[in-house]
């Protein structure tokens, strides 16, 4: 699967990620052409973590089998996102998905 092929996936599953507020797409499943070990998605939220994170393993295990790689998900809050300044430090080589 190439970039867009991946980018496509995912987005056809878009109802798993409705209790996010945000998803990113990122690492190295972004460049075509680099042999990509893994899918990396940022997953952030407002509400209170307890209630989402069972939200989670549905996406792994789904996504998984959809796109036949492992899925890497890391899950902040928004202020987490503020204060760690995420999305900076990914230079910009990510994707929104939602």
């Amino acid at each position: 699967m190439n970039r867009n092929d991946i980018i496509s996936a995912i987005e056809q599953e878009i109802e798993l990620f409705k209790d996010f507020d945000c998803v990113f797409l990122f690492g190295s499943v972004l460049n075509d052409g680099i042999f990509s070990h893994d899918v990396d998605l940022l997953l952030i939220y407002q509400r209170d973590v307890r209630a989402i994170m069972h939200e989670v393993n549905p996406i792994v295990q789904s996504l998984g089998n959809i796109l036949g790689y492992p899925i890497d998900v890391t899950v902040l809050s928004i202020a987490e996102l503020k204060q760690t300044k995420f999305l900076d430090k990914l230079l910009d080589n990510y994707v929104v998905i939602k």
